[in-house]
């Protein structure tokens, strides 16, 4: 996402011009968090899922994020998150430097 884009409220996502962004951006979603980003007439859309696994690297909790954006295009990775930072970290990169 481009530096400049915005979190979407949950009452704009009620009439975004979007479907996509409708339907599953805001209050009465029944799956992981959904945020939604804008600029422009540009968005992406992104479901945030805790992985049940135990916490590592010092805290940081691991969640699977997926990406959609108006252009169809799309990507999952799993992060880092560090709650007290309020810090994430993919955890590829995570992994690579382990393993140097």
């Amino acid at each position: 996402m481009p530096l400049g884009a915005r979190r979407i409220a949950d009452y704009e996502a009620m009439c975004h011009a979007a479907p996509w962004v409708r339907r599953h951006v805001g209050l009465g979603v029944a799956t992981a968090y959904v945020i939604g980003f804008e600029l422009d007439s540009r968005w992406w859309v992104l479901f945030l899922e805790r992985v049940l696994e135990q916490d590592t690297h010092n805290g940081a909790e691991v969640w699977k994020i997926e990406c959609y954006d108006d252009t169809g295009s799309s990507w999952v990775n799993n992060f880092y998150y560090w709650p007290t930072a309020d810090r994430w970290q993919l955890v590829r990169v995570l992994d690579e430097l382990k393993s140097e």
